[in-house]
């Protein structure tokens, strides 16, 4: 493989919204993500919870020089 397919990482990202069940209530995001090479997946409850996810894989990356 080469070297700049190492540092490529893929990512699938499910999201839809739920509705709340109380009367008025509007309504909240939420969804999974699924690291594509290890098939580790994560449920968020929030959109601001897909960023910290991602950047454990690239702080991996930059820790170990890509292996």
């Amino acid at each position: 493989m080469r070297q700049a397919e190492l540092a490529v990482h893929s990512f699938v990202i499910k999201i839809w919204f739920e509705e709340l069940s109380s009367p008025g209530g509007a309504g909240e995001w939420r969804g999974h993500i699924v690291h594509v090479p290890d098939n580790e997946r994560f449920h968020f409850l929030t959109l601001d919870a897909i960023r910290p996810f991602i950047e454990e894989f690239l702080e991996a990356h930059e820790t170990t020089g890509g292996s």
